[in-house]
């Protein structure tokens, strides 16, 4: 069964009571421009009519049919000749009455002459019918005039015409114009498209290239998606920073309905697609750059606006011609040839410059979206107009735009540099736009080009800034995934690091992972000496981050301890904004949160990456991961360093609890495969990922792989996630020895550790123990444990914590209270936490500790219990696990798997798990969020 367009219900409906209604118009128009979606909305209709058991005809014509006289009643009869088909029940594949889309074989001029009267004593005989006409443009005239006489007598026989452009043949009673889709209807589109809910980003932009024309839409994110549009945990993201692509010839119906048009037209369009901006003289304009006569230009820009894909000034309030969809401006213009565009770009530059003169009103010209017009035709114009003026106005437009169109203002600033004969104007362009983008952190933006002026100019810049760049541009080759380069800028500066800033060798080292050098660097550069306090701070910080990646927050701790008040810290809190990062990494929150309320900021002020690991670690995980998203779309593993690490690490955890496993693995593969020297601090939620598909010996080998990485690395930080993993992997085998060698490291790394190592070093005994929980000092070490889980502020980990406890006092028995409550009153706590994070995953596991317990949602029916299970089940039948590993994760049988899904089925609509699977991962299916457990 064929789903209906998008967001054409009301037309669908006008269109089916036109044609079934006794008073209804013989003839109705279905107008729209082009990919409006007509051959669609006709499809839908006579899905309907036929479901109806309406007898329904289709037919299509196609371009250059209007030459052969009676061609479209001879398709027609040919139509009325089969019968038409039964209507469609569920199950059935959709198939049009008459799929005769091509020239009728056997088919002349001589023998079709004759095929409207014929066709008029068919229609005659026939009795009721609807007659659907797709491209009607493209009719003969002498089979649509007598239709149209012939259908006033035959009030039985229904024609529906469906035409591209604003056009209206004479005597149609009835019109239903298909008008532009709105931001809302796009967001379903393009979730289908795509298999993933589309990010406000990319349909906001998606919505503006497109101007609501349906087809245009599903061409802006092509097949699959362009390298505009990254899919990344069920959400497709924007690249940000990359302009649109212009349409693929393979999909572009919008350029050859242009050239359908025929040459002058199509001259008339690509010099539009470069001049439409301009309110004045635009067809004279046009007319002197293609070298057509005036009215032929006028002629043609008349066609464009019938066509519908040109607005004339009369529908722009004055601002002269322009395409109605900018996707489609944008692909004209590609399709410009250089010469051609140099010498209309150069046209339109004079007049510009003409209109200037002539006027002092200069705020006409000074909206962002004619800046850019004016700074692309500058820029295409090249020698054809005076460079130093050109150079002068591209200056202008980048200290305009350099805030809200970084990446091509610092091309245009490149441009101006490189034409303009003022050298020191040159230099305060440059300067004013880099110290800018420092501020407003947009220095990833700069190309090379950018690169190589700033290191010109870079003399007049504080040297403290002048290194604080330098350290972006080494994070700007990682980012890149240029590794080799990375290495070798890092080797000259090591090589005399008392010559060199050390800021960006040590930036470099991070990125490399040599840690071990970075004491090296700071005590040659005597940078802990430094008579400018921030230089001394990055140095004490660099050495302070050296030792938490060994293992030991102590400088850390202290450090922070001894900020602001030895520091400006913040004065320049773009400069020191690492230290939040190294907060992070020792997963301290509280510090970071009373840094942050010091220097009176919130967390959006600081850096993305920073931002979303805070909110992983306080809970924040629905924001968290609509960040995270966009993060890992623009911007490579390799630029973020161990921070980086944490965020895919932390994003594959909450996708896991979520219940996507496969998003979990796939987070965790794109940093794994990116050249990142930390990558061992993924080994702990890849190995979650392989126990949860049953596969424990990879889990056991990649932990084993992952610990010998960070020990040849001299690594110790996030090391414990690793050991506490293993360890309960041996303890489920029964190897009391390798368990016992495991809790032996845990207990090593905590002592000098984080409080996060530690509390996995005291839950990992608890677990552990579960199977053997009589020991003396089980009772301790889960309030221990307990007692730091809650001084973290980290929701996940004192739910995990609750959970463990709780069943290890299940396990004991020993009928007095293991934790610092009952163990009824710990699983509700944790259920709720798991609640409140979204974790159905974990709820479920914890809803069968509360079973156990006696002391929660045990019925399989009761309301809580099969709505968080319909939830979960959902998500997992969309990541593509079998009836038999979903038994296994939801310890059912096979059979309640079954009839589980049947239910859901009926519950949503759907007839599959294919169709299930499309409903979840498109959005369509939006669950309510899970309840707290009823008291």
């Amino acid at each position: 069964m064929p789903s209906d367009p998008v967001g054409r219900d009301a037309e669908i409906r006008r269109l089916l009571e036109a044609v079934t209604a006794p008073s209804g118009p013989p003839v109705v128009l279905l107008r729209g421009e082009v990919g409006a979606g007509r051959t669609t909305v006709l499809d839908a209709l006579g899905h309907r009519l036929r479901a109806a058991r309406t007898p329904t005809y289709q037919v299509r014509c196609l371009p250059g049919e209007r030459l052969t006289p009676g061609l479209l009643a001879h398709r027609l009869l040919l139509a009325l000749a089969v019968p038409p088909p039964a209507p469609l029940t569920a199950g059935h594949s959709a198939e049009r009455a008459s799929p005769l889309t091509g020239p009728c074989t056997g088919a002349s001029d001589s023998g079709t002459t004759s095929c409207p009267a014929r066709l008029a004593q068919a229609l005659r005989a026939h009795g009721p019918a609807v007659l659907l006409v797709d491209d009607a443009q493209h009719a003969d005239p002498e089979t649509v005039t007598p239709l149209h006489s012939l259908l006033s007598e035959l009030p039985s026989v229904r024609l529906v015409l469906g035409v591209a452009g604003i056009g209206r043949p004479d005597g149609t009673a009835c019109t239903v114009d298909l008008p532009p889709l709105t931001r809302d209807d796009l967001i379903p589109l393009l979730a289908l498209r795509l298999r993933a809910v589309p990010d406000d980003v990319l349909v906001d932009e998606v919505h503006r290239l497109s101007a609501g024309n349906p087809a245009a839409a599903v061409a802006a994110v092509g097949p699959e998606g362009p390298g505009t549009v990254r899919v990344l945990i069920g959400r497709a993201h924007l690249v940000e920073g990359e302009p649109p692509p212009p349409l693929p010839p393979a999909n572009d119906r919008f350029t050859a309905t242009l050239r359908e048009l025929g040459d002058p037209v199509w001259r008339t369009a690509r010099a539009l697609s470069l001049l439409e901006p301009l309110p004045d003289r635009t067809a004279e304009l046009i007319a002197t750059a293609t070298g057509l006569s005036r009215p032929t230009v006028d002629e043609a820009l008349e066609r464009l606006v019938q066509c519908g894909l040109v607005t004339g000034p009369e529908r722009n309030a004055g601002a002269g011609w322009r395409f109605r969809i900018p996707l489609v401006a944008l692909t004209v213009r590609a399709r410009v040839g250089p010469y051609e565009r140099r010498l209309v770009s150069a046209v339109a530059v004079q007049a510009h410059w003409e209109a200037a003169d002539r006027t002092t009103r200069e705020t006409r010209y000074g909206q962002s979206a004619h800046d850019i017009w004016l700074a692309e035709r500058l820029v295409d114009a090249g020698g054809q107009v005076s460079r130093q003026r050109a150079a002068r106005e591209l200056f202008g437009v980048v200290e305009r735009l350099r805030d809200t169109h970084p990446r091509q203002a610092a091309r245009w600033l490149t441009t101006a540099v490189e034409w303009s004969d003022d050298e020191q104007r040159c230099a305060s362009a440059v300067l004013d736009h880099v110290l800018n983008a420092r501020r407003k952190r947009e220095v990833r933006t700069f190309d090379e080009n950018v690169w190589a002026m700033l290191r010109t100019f870079s003399g007049q810049l504080d040297p403290f800034v002048r290194q604080s760049l330098l350290s972006t541009e080494m994070a700007q080759l990682a980012e890149g995934g240029d590794m080799a380069e990375l290495a070798a800028r890092y080797r000259v500066s090591a090589t005399d690091p008392g010559a060199r800033p050390f800021i960006p060798a040590v930036r470099a080292a991070s990125l490399l992972g040599l840690w071990s050098d970075i004491p090296r660097l700071i005590d040659v550069s005597e940078a802990g000496r430094h008579p400018v306090p921030l230089e001394r701070f990055v140095g004490r910080l660099a050495r302070a981050a050296v030792q938490l990646i060994a293992g030991d927050p102590t400088g850390l701790h202290q450090l922070a301890r001894t900020l602001p008040a030895e520091f400006p810290f913040c004065a320049d809190f773009a400069s020191t904004a690492a230290m939040f990062d190294a907060l992070l990494l020792a997963e301290d929150t509280q510090a970071v949160t009373a840094l942050l309320t010091e220097c009176e900021a919130t967390v959006d002020r600081l850096p993305q990456q920073t931002a979303v690991l805070h909110r992983f670690l306080t809970g924040a995980w629905t924001e968290a991961l609509a960040t995270a998203g966009s993060l890992m779309a623009n911007t490579r593993p390799t630029a973020l360093g161990p921070v980086g690490m944490l965020v895919y690490a932390k994003a594959s955890t909450a996708l896991l609890a979520r219940g996507w496993p496969s998003r979990a693995g796939t987070v965790l593969d794109i940093a794994n495969t990116a050249g990142s020297p930390m990558v061992y601090m993924l080994a702990a939620e890849q190995a979650a990922v392989h126990r949860f598909f049953g596969r424990t010996d990879a889990a056991r080998e990649i932990l084993c792989q992952g610990l010998a990485t960070a020990a040849d690395g001299g690594c110790a930080l996030g090391t414990a996630a690793l050991w506490s993993e293993l360890t309960l992997i041996e303890a489920e085998r029964g190897r009391s020895d390798l368990v016992a060698s495991g809790l032996c490291e845990l207990r090593r790394i905590a002592l000098t550790g984080r409080d996060s190592d530690r509390l996995t070093y005291l839950r990992t005994r608890v677990e552990a123990r579960t199977a053997d929980p009589d020991r003396a000092d089980g009772v301790r070490e889960a309030r221990e444990a307990l007692a730091v889980a809650r001084s973290l502020g980290q929701p996940f980990e004192l739910a995990r914590t609750l959970l463990a406890v709780a069943r290890a006092g299940q396990a004991a028995d020993s009928g007095h209270t293991y934790g610092d409550a009952p163990a009824e009153r710990l699983l509700a706590e944790a259920y709720d936490l798991f609640g409140e994070l979204d974790a159905p995953l974990w709820r479920h596991r914890t809803r069968a500790a509360l079973r156990d317990a006696d002391a929660g949602p045990a019925a399989p029916r009761d309301p809580v219990a099969a709505e968080e299970t319909e939830v979960l089940l959902a998500r997992l039948v969309s990541e593509g696990l079998s009836n038999r590993r979903l038994a296994e994760v939801l310890r059912v049988s096979e059979t309640s798997v079954s009839t589980r899904l049947n239910r859901l089925y009926r519950h949503l609509g759907v007839r599959s798990r294919v169709e299930l699977a499309t409903a979840v991962v498109t959005g369509q299916y939006e669950p309510r969020p899970p309840r707290r457990l009823e008291s």
